[in-house]
């Protein structure tokens, strides 16, 4: 025979999700703090995907370094040069 454990619910003090029971899995997460990891995951993973068209977008601009030609290339590439640079750092 199973025997079935129902876990507390969470007793958070001064905001979801900090009740320690629940990073060592002695209490469940309750839906406000399950959803704020979604978001948080979600909003790690935009962070990743406007990183790399950055990347791209700096790769593609820095072609045009040496053009006389093109106005403003030096403006763009340090700007997204920056961007990239702050989401290195906040990663």
């Amino acid at each position: 025979m199973k025997v079935k454990i129902t876990l507390p619910p969470c007793d958070c003090i001064n905001r979801c999700g900090d009740d320690p029971w629940i990073s060592t899995g002695k209490a469940k997460p309750c839906k406000s703090y399950i959803e704020w990891q979604a978001r948080l995951l979600a909003a790690q993973s935009r962070d990743d995907r406007i990183k790399s068209a950055l990347i791209q977008a700096e790769s593609f601009i820095s072609g045009f370094e040496d053009d006389e030609l093109q106005d403003g290339v030096e403006h763009q590439l340090v700007t997204l040069r920056g961007l990239i640079q702050e989401l290195e750092v906040k990663a």
